[in-house]
């Protein structure tokens, strides 16, 4: 009798661990951050490093911008969450005055969402080519920051 109830008493503890095991992967789910140049009608990955060209923005009497639209997507299966303090995207490198980004993405993405952003390239009576980095952070556990450059040239006339 007692060698029946000790894999009765195993059988139950496999069934309770399995359980608990399937609770976590169902209830954790992984993050993974993409990130996409949604400018126009099309979708291009921005690989990490990469260099996103902003084209020519004029300066006549007043400034004028080229904007550029970006999507960050979840495709994992778990909510990805944008960990920087303060702005989510952030600029940086030689020239980030030139470059803004109006609205923020939001900081919490769900398994298969996407939140979108733009990126202002402004022109000054500053003539020349400009340069700058855009970074974000995540808790997605691959590739936690994930930074390309952008460059865009200001032309005064």
């Amino acid at each position: 009798m007692q060698r029946g109830f000790t894999l009765k008493k195993s059988i139950i503890l496999l069934a309770a661990a399995l359980a608990a095991t399937c609770l976590l992967i169902v209830g954790c789910g992984t993050p993974h951050i993409a990130l996409f140049d949604v400018t126009g009608s099309g979708k291009t990955a921005v690989n990490p490093n990469a260099t996103i060209n902003f084209g020519t923005a004029y300066f006549l009497i007043t400034p004028h911008s080229q904007t550029r639209n970006f999507r960050v997507e979840n495709t994992g299966t778990g909510d990805l969450q944008l960990t920087g303090t303060g702005n989510k995207v952030v600029i940086s490198g030689t020239d980030p005055s030139f470059f803004t980004i109006p609205t923020q993405p939001s900081q919490k993405i769900p398994a298969g969402g996407s939140a979108d952003f733009d990126i202002v390239f402004t022109a000054t009576a500053i003539t020349g080519q400009k340069n700058t980095t855009i970074g974000i952070s995540s808790d997605d556990s691959d590739q936690s920051s994930l930074s390309f450059n952008a460059t865009g040239n200001d032309l005064y006339s």
